[in-house]
């Protein structure tokens, strides 16, 4: 067999090793999704105290209120859309929204008959362009309304007003900064729960459902572009005998060494994942029989020299499928375990190639 060049650790995006894993595209899709609702509470929050509150402070001129009742309904009747939005719109879009907010804004200020209240409406657009979009944008968008703020300020008959720019300003900043800081820890813990959902929590590698998402990719895009592919699944050798002889402590160190291994020989490319008790899956594109049979011979030659429980060494026996261009996943793994059972038929702590085995039918 021939041999493969160096390899790093597996990175492929949902099976990242030690379990830092990427969010997938889907999760970003939902997350993303998820706080653009939640932003529809709180633009209707905002229209709410903008209908009852603002509006009925004492003193409020007959057309100031109206104003402002105008515009508290324009944020509800913008709340209702998002709420009921299937997707997110594009970033470019909310941008673009933002600023003609903080522009809408500033108009309402500049002619309005009393300031005092109207600058609250900013809070609106910085707000969701702190949760909804990047800190440059956003930064944009505290820009645009401190800037259309001041000229708003400027254009009224009584003159610039530096204490209430002032306010207003360090109070936008503020809040972007407490919104910057609720959404980096709720994005912290939106990754830990799709890791933990990913991933198995004793190894690190890609659960069963995260293999069976990503190999399916795999293996369709290889299809498409007529490139080879293998796919390997491994099983140690007497791991119930292990486990019963020396208690369940060795047993999960034996996992975690056999995982550490794979993940040291594999590439950036394979993804690596346990899809049993003792069972291990790698599914390498790019590469055919022999090379993934090399692979395998390597792995179960690293695990052999340097993991050991009393006297007996760690072995392990590995069924290699390669893919044909009519396979699906179940049947590269139908064909991998009929090569894992002729290995352990044979003695265990060695490689079968599916394509030496005479399956039944056959």
């Amino acid at each position: 067999m021939s041999d493969l060049p160096q390899q790093q650790p597996n990175d492929l995006p949902g099976a990242r090793p030690r379990g830092e894993r990427q969010l997938t595209s889907e999760a970003i899709h939902r997350h993303d999704l998820l706080r653009w609702r939640a932003l529809s509470v709180v633009m209707a929050s905002a229209g709410v105290v903008g209908l009852v509150v603002i509006a009925l402070l004492p003193g409020t001129s007959s057309h100031d209120q109206t104003v402002m009742l105008i515009a508290g309904a324009g944020v509800l009747a913008l709340a209702v859309a998002a709420r009921f939005t299937p997707a997110t719109p594009p970033a470019s879009w909310i941008l673009a929204s933002e600023l003609i907010t903080t522009l809408v804004v500033s108009g309402i200020v500049a002619f309005a008959e009393d300031t005092a209240a109207f600058p609250f409406f900013y809070i609106l657009p910085v707000v969701s362009a702190a949760y909804l979009l990047p800190r440059s944008h956003a930064v944009a968008v505290g820009v645009t309304a401190s800037a259309g703020l001041a000229l708003a300020l400027a254009l009224r008959p009584a003159g610039f007003d530096l204490l209430l720019w002032g306010q207003a300003s360090l109070v936008g900043a503020g809040v972007t900064v407490a919104v910057w800081g609720m959404r980096r820890g709720r994005d912290r813990l939106v990754g830990e729960l799709e890791r933990l959902g990913s991933t198995d929590g004793l190894t690190g590698l890609a659960n069963r459902g995260t293999f069976d998402q990503v190999a399916e990719r795999l293996v369709l895009r290889a299809q498409i572009d007529e490139t080879p592919l293998a796919l390997v699944v491994f099983d140690i050798d007497h791991f119930k005998q292990l486990n019963s002889t020396h208690g369940h402590a060795a047993g999960d160190e034996a996992l975690r060494s056999f995982a550490a291994t794979l993940q040291t020989q594999s590439r950036p490319t394979d993804l690596i994942a346990r899809i049993g008790g003792e069972e291990f899956v790698a599914v390498m594109p790019g590469i055919g029989p022999d090379e993934a049979g090399a692979f395998a011979e390597r792995v179960g030659e690293a695990l052999r020299g340097q993991y050991s429980v009393g006297t007996a060494r760690l072995t392990v026996s590995a069924g290699v499928a390669p893919m044909s261009q009519k396979d699906t996943v179940d049947a590269l793994l139908r064909e991998a375990y009929q090569a894992l059972y002729a290995a352990k038929g044979a003695g265990r702590d060695r490689v079968v190639l599916a394509e030496l085995v005479a399956f039944p039918g056959t």
